[in-house]
């Protein structure tokens, strides 16, 4: 499953970000988003393995599964993974922000995010990527009532 990728651009836009607590026409940032066509699922990672390590799919499914399963415990068990290959897969919070020390509480923690910091290998991979601006974000298909095909009666 040697597929050969196109290119290496990867398409991105900004997004306007309003600071909390101001009008939007007073302040406005604007943030990179990156924008993907194509989310990779299960099967596909799993069809890669299996045609990386040579086993059947089901061999592949199982270690596939087994592997997320025992990141999932290091996670839970030590809140950092050291892929040394890779990078840091950490634990991270988020929370409002608040004045002091004291003012940080259970109830200002919002979730937990999970971040991943790659190694120096992985960063000079990243810099051969080049980005290529959209004007916006895509535009979503709209889902709902088909609207009928007759035309319509002018008087």
């Amino acid at each position: 499953m040697n597929k050969e990728h196109k290119s290496q651009n990867v398409r991105f836009y900004a997004r306007t970000i309003v600071e909390p607590g101001q009008l939007e026409e007073a302040k406005k940032a604007y943030r990179p988003e990156i924008f993907s066509d194509k989310i990779a699922q299960d099967e596909d990672i799993i069809q890669e393995f299996a045609a990386m390590t040579g086993l059947d799919y089901g061999e592949a499914e199982r270690y596939h599964y087994r592997h997320l399963a025992a990141i999932a415990k290091g996670m839970e068990r030590y809140h950092k993974i050291n892929f040394k290959q890779y990078g840091m897969l950490y634990m991270g919070l988020r929370s409002r922000m608040t004045k002091g020390k004291r003012g940080v509480t259970e109830k200002s923690i919002k979730g937990i995010s999970f971040n991943f910091r790659p190694n120096k290998a992985v960063r000079e991979f990243l810099k051969n990527i080049t980005f290529i601006k959209l004007s916006g974000p895509p535009e979503r298909k709209k889902q709902g009532k088909k609207k009928s095909s007759s035309p319509k009666k002018k008087e």
